[in-house]
C-alpha cells in the first residue's frame, strides 16, 4: 500500500515538472516570437525599438535556459562535420545568380553594395539563432525533433508574410537548414550558408519576384511607394503631353495596363 501510494505520488510529480516544462518553452516561444512580430509589422524607429526589445529578450531567455551550449549549438560542437552544408549552398546560389544573369534579371551591381552584403550576413546569423537556439530547441523539447523541424520551418516562413517568393523559399530553406542543425547543432555555418543563399535570391531574381526582399509592414510601404511613382510619372507624363499637344509617353500605359 505504501509503495503504491510512494508511485503515485512520483507519477503524479513527474506530470506536473512535465507540465511546468511544456508551459514554460512555449511561452518563451510565444513571448519572443510576438516581439519579433511586432518589429517586422511596424516601421522606422518604432520597429528598430521592437526588435531590439525581441532580441535582448531572446538573449535574456537563452542565457537564463536550462538548456545547454551544444544543445542550442552556439559552440564548436559539430563544426567541422556541418561545413558540408557550406558547399551545397554556394553551388544553389551559383546556379541561381547564372540563371538570372542569362534570364536577364541579375542586378548585382546596383543591388547588393558590400556593405549591405555585410549587413545581410549578420542578420542570417542572427536569423538562425532565432529560428534554431530559441524556437527550434524548445519545439524539440515539447513536440520532439521531428514535429519540432517542421513547426520551426513553419514559423520562419510566417515570419516572411506576405511577401509569397520568401515565404515558400524560407519554408524550404527553413526545413533544410533546421534538420542540419538537429544533427550537427552548431548555427555559424548554418549563418554562411543561409547568408549566401539569401544573398543569391536578393540578385539572380528580379525585384519584382522578390519585392525587394521586403516583409511585414515594409512590403505593403514599398507597394504604396510603387504605386505614388507610378501615379506621379503618370501625371506628369500627361501634364507634358497636354502641355506639348502629344500622346503621353508608352511607357506610362505599359506600366498602368
Amino acid at each position: 500500500m505504501l509503495q503504491t501510494s510512494s508511485a503515485s505520488g512520483a507519477s503524479v510529480a513527474t506530470l506536473s515538472l512535465r507540465t511546468w516544462v511544456v508551459l514554460r518553452e512555449l511561452t518563451e516561444v510565444a513571448l519572443g516570437y510576438s516581439l519579433l512580430e511586432f518589429a517586422l509589422w511596424n516601421l522606422g524607429w518604432v520597429q528598430v525599438a521592437w526588435g531590439l526589445a525581441s532580441l535582448a529578450c531572446v538573449i535574456a531567455i537563452t542565457v537564463t535556459s536550462p538548456h545547454t551550449v551544444r544543445e542550442i549549438g552556439t559552440g564548436l560542437t559539430g563544426f567541422r562535420r556541418s561545413c558540408a552544408v557550406i558547399p551545397a549552398a554556394a553551388s544553389i546560389g551559383i546556379v541561381a545568380v547564372l540563371l538570372g544573369a542569362w534570364g536577364g534579371s541579375l542586378h548585382l551591381a546596383r543591388g547588393l553594395p558590400l556593405w549591405h552584403a555585410g549587413v545581410y550576413a549578420a542578420w542570417a546569423l542572427v536569423q538562425e539563432f532565432l529560428v534554431q537556439s530559441f524556437i527550434f530547441v524548445r519545439l524539440e523539447t515539447v513536440f520532439g525533433s521531428r514535429r519540432a523541424i517542421w513547426g520551426s520551418a513553419a514559423l520562419f516562413a510566417t515570419a516572411h508574410v506576405p511577401n509569397p517568393l520568401l515565404m515558400a523559399a524560407t519554408f524550404v530553406m527553413g526545413l533544410f537548414l533546421t534538420y542540419w542543425f538537429w544533427r550537427h547543432r552548431n548555427i555559424y555555418v548554418l549563418g554562411v550558408a543561409h547568408a549566401l543563399l539569401g544573398l543569391a535570391v536578393a540578385v539572380a531574381l528580379p525585384e519584382a519576384a522578390t519585392h525587394g526582399m521586403h516583409v511585414g509592414a515594409a512590403f505593403f510601404a514599398k507597394s504604396r511607394g510603387r504605386t505614388f511613382e507610378r501615379i506621379r510619372f503618370g501625371f506628369n507624363s500627361r501634364l507634358s503631353a497636354r502641355t506639348n499637344g502629344a500622346e503621353p509617353p508608352a511607357e506610362f500605359s505599359r506600366q498602368n495596363r
